[in-house]
């Protein structure tokens, strides 16, 4: 009686993750039935509970418009991590827990997207980037300030914490939404570029600068765009900020500057790269302008 009233039981799990897909976790008589599952599966062949794991990732995979979504994804593995997918992560721990013996592609994994999805909960419970940061020192300019940014964080390594893209999506949580960053969706996160907006420097940071480096291929335009809210998501790209008007401003924050140097660049036109107003204060201020590309050096302001 106890095997026909299992196999009833057994069937009513897999019908449910079928029926349900991604909201079955949130069925009362699949969540039960996960809890007894050591007991319900202990005469399931290797071959149905491999089936079984594999239902269960497969339930939380699909489109989301144009794109794919898989179990082990960004997208999943944020979402598990989130206060609202709290029953579905209690509900994988107790499926791996319950196949703990087997060693399969399929239940490794599953132990990925665990250990994954609490990895993520502990840096957010733990975070390294303080997103309320109100910097004494203000910028006008978007492009300027990352350049500066690069220079004491990725040159001087002496701004700290160093910005990562991929740990700042991590941590980050819209106070309003409660959603992640997507990197599924688009390429470059606004919410990063905000945050390196309202960086906090230090006024003796910025007095000590002597030169900067302007490298467009520095790590510092990698996953950041501009906060522009006329931009849609979709269209939203990473990649060098350049120099805007406002910029000729921000130069008296930065006292000690003498030069500028360009790397990498083959051609390099001033008066196309940089805007005329930030050309004129970089004359009245004696900052040179030097080009290195081709092994050779040269001054172009």
């Amino acid at each position: 009686m106890s095997n026909i009233f299992e196999t009833l039981k057994t069937n009513q799990l897999f019908k449910i993750l079928e029926e349900e897909r991604d909201d079955a976790f949130e069925n009362e008589e699949f969540f039960q039935g996960v809890k007894d599952l050591h007991h319900l599966s202990k005469n399931w062949t290797l071959d149905k509970k491999t089936r079984f794991i594999s239902s269960v990732l497969f339930s939380f995979e699909g489109m989301n418009g144009w794109f794919h979504i898989s179990c082990d994804g960004w997208d999943s593995i944020f979402g598990l991590a989130g206060e609202e997918h709290k029953r579905k992560l209690e509900g994988l721990k107790l499926i791996s827990t319950a196949f703990s013996d087997i060693d399969e592609p399929v239940t490794q994994r599953l132990r990925y997207i665990i250990s994954e999805a609490e990895r993520i909960k502990l840096r957010r419970r733990y975070p390294i980037y303080n997103l309320d940061q109100n910097p004494k020192v203000i910028f006008k300019d978007f492009g300027f300030k990352l350049l500066v940014i690069n220079h004491l964080m990725y040159k001087k390594k002496i701004l700290r914490p160093s910005f990562n893209i991929a740990l700042f999506a991590e941590e980050y949580i819209d106070k309003e939404t409660g959603y992640g960053i997507n990197f599924d969706w688009y390429r470059a996160s606004e919410e990063a570029g905000e945050y390196l907006f309202n960086l906090d420097i230090p006024e003796y940071l910025l007095s000590d600068i002597r030169e900067l480096e302007l490298d467009k291929d520095a790590e510092i335009y990698r996953g950041v765009c501009a906060p522009n809210p006329f931009i849609p998501i979709k269209y939203r790209s990473d990649g060098y900020a350049p120099i805007g008007n406002k910029a000729a401003e921000d130069l008296a924050l930065l006292p000690n500057l003498e030069e500028i140097h360009i790397n990498k660049e083959k051609e390099f036109i001033l008066e196309e790269e940089f805007p005329e107003s930030f050309i004129k204060s970089l004359r009245e201020k004696d900052i040179k302008v030097i080009l290195h590309a081709n092994s050779a050096d040269k001054k172009i302001l």
